[in-house]
């Protein structure tokens, strides 16, 4: 666990006009305890989820909405309003929630190994095997560059 610093990343790596939102993802998961490996893929996550984007909406059948495309019908977003869940902080609020129900996720002593727990527990695409190497991308252009 971190001692609640947000991590660096690099700019580069996250969507245009979109660093507000990144900056306020590692620091809600910086808040909650988790280190710069777990901020990160979190991070990748959402910008694989909807690229930043606090409003985007899957097509139906699909019913995620916001930044980590929670299902406004079942599961951590069962009970919220589709304007709730497109709060950033209460659609981050969520997925911080669901991530310290997993002790490996914040165990995880590599950005590799936090992405995967990500993607298979928190996540749970229908496709995690195809999902962990794009969203493993995402977060090494994430990672800061040496020196920085």
């Amino acid at each position: 666990m971190s001692n609640g610093t947000a991590a660096n990343f690099n700019p580069e790596g996250v969507p245009s006009g979109r660093g507000g939102i990144a900056q306020l993802i590692v620091e809600e998961f910086a808040d909650a305890g988790f280190g710069a490996a777990q901020q990160l893929a979190a991070l990748a996550n959402a910008i694989a989820e909807s690229g930043l984007n606090p409003q985007a909406k899957a097509a139906p059948p699909e019913e995620g909405v916001g930044l980590f495309q929670i299902n406004s019908k079942v599961g951590l977003g069962a009970g919220h309003t589709v304007e709730q869940l497109t709060d950033p902080k209460i659609n981050i609020g969520l997925i911080v929630g669901a991530a310290k129900k997993f002790p490996d996720f914040a165990a995880a002593a590599s950005l590799s190994d936090a992405v995967q727990v990500f993607v298979r527990k928190i996540m749970r695409p229908a496709n995690p095997g195809d999902e962990i190497p794009k969203r493993l991308k995402i977060a090494e252009r994430l990672a800061p560059k040496a020196g920085s």
